[in-house]
């Protein structure tokens, strides 16, 4: 029962492995775009375009979301 409990584990984290390699551009350029409006963030105030930013962000967050979803149900 061990071993198969163990190759099953193998396979999930070789499948977590996989997924995150798909999405790590759009995750990183998420985190830029989150880094810079923290960073600037009076700037961003001033110039009223905190909603910008949010939709933005949203638009690289969907397509992470999505492929999520269907991987895993």
């Amino acid at each position: 029962m061990v071993p198969i409990i163990m190759f099953s584990q193998w396979i999930g984290m070789e499948f977590q492995k996989g997924l995150t390699n798909e999405n790590k551009d759009l995750n990183n350029s998420a985190d830029l775009l989150c880094g810079d409006s923290i960073t600037n963030y009076k700037t961003v105030q001033s110039l009223g375009h905190e909603e910008l930013f949010l939709k933005k962000y949203r638009e690289y967050l969907e397509p992470i979301c999505e492929k999520n979803k269907k991987h895993h149900i």
